[in-house]
């Protein structure tokens, strides 16, 4: 049976015509853990809502703050570990973000990352060259000074992640299979 798209037509599948992952595909993966974030607004109040599909409460630590993607900083205005009940809560922040502000919250819990962002009107995404990298025997080291909204690994292969941001000054180790790797874009606003 067929899995991907059929040239030269682009698709909603998550596998391409040469069954490589597309950016839905790690999506997908992303949200397939057993705890997810996602942020929402109503007028100036943001609420971070967390979600756990298991019939226990789970510990994890969230980590919220804005970055302003101007001064390529970013400011934590919560950081605490929860211990998340099965099902959905959510955590309301009354802020307000200017233009150039994103607001950012992370939560991680049994070596799983999951980050979701706002930004108020409609992003604009371009191309930055504001990224380094370094490839191993099976991985790839990726790194900014500054806030990149995506990160795209383009490899033959499942990565271990891609389609991710990075915070100013964050580092990431991606598993890259054989370590093949054939180009790495990034993108921000």
């Amino acid at each position: 049976p067929w899995v991907g798209d059929f040239p030269p037509y682009i698709g909603w599948s998550l596998l391409d015509y040469y069954t490589r992952p597309k950016a839905g595909f790690y999506a997908m993966k992303k949200f397939g853990h057993n705890t997810s974030v996602y942020i929402t607004k109503d007028n100036d109040c943001y609420s971070v809502n967390l979600s756990n599909v298991l019939d226990t409460a789970r510990i994890t630590n969230l980590t919220v703050g804005i970055v302003d993607i101007c001064k390529n900083t970013y400011r934590e205005i919560d950081k605490r570990e929860i211990s998340l009940p099965s099902g959905c809560t959510s955590e309301r922040f009354n802020l307000t973000l200017s233009d150039n502000e994103v607001l950012i919250a992370e939560i991680n819990s049994e070596c799983v990352m999951v980050r979701d962002w706002y930004k108020n009107g409609c992003p604009v995404i371009h191309k930055s060259e504001d990224i380094s990298w370094q490839i191993n025997e099976d991985t790839i080291t990726v790194r900014s000074d500054k806030y990149i909204h995506t990160v795209e690994i383009e490899s033959g292969e499942v990565t271990e992640d891609n389609y991710f941001s990075l915070m100013p000054g964050e580092e990431r180790t991606v598993k890259v299979g054989s370590g093949r790797v054939d180009a790495v874009r990034a993108y921000t606003f």
